[in-house]
């Protein structure tokens, strides 16, 4: 019994070990960073355009409150994300496990 339980336990400890690496917390966390870089660049850009006259002050407008409530939405979601995986147990903080064993606990 013990060795059917344990070769479970190992085929979903590498199942999670596999979806950590493509979505784990510094994975997860570095494409949210990226999101929010690309959403902060593009508002930017569009700033220079209006500024050198390409384009006009309402579509500026339109454009630039659409991007910046996108990059504020994905930083927020980046901070909430940094809080949670921080504080979870078993090192997600650092990138680690979804879980991590709380002998004792």
């Amino acid at each position: 019994e013990y060795t059917v339980i344990k070769s479970r336990f190992d085929a979903l400890n590498a199942r999670q070990e596999r979806v950590l690496s493509t979505m784990g917390g510094v994975v997860w966390r570095e494409k949210l960073e990226e999101a929010v870089s690309a959403a902060d660049s593009a508002s930017s850009g569009l700033a220079s355009d209006f500024m050198s006259g390409d384009i006009a002050l309402e579509q500026f407008v339109n454009q630039h409150l659409e991007l910046r409530m996108q990059h504020h939405g994905l930083d927020l979601k980046r901070q909430a994300a940094e809080a949670l995986l921080a504080n979870m147990p078993g090192g997600l903080g650092s990138g680690g496990g979804a879980g991590g064993s709380r002998v004792g606990a």
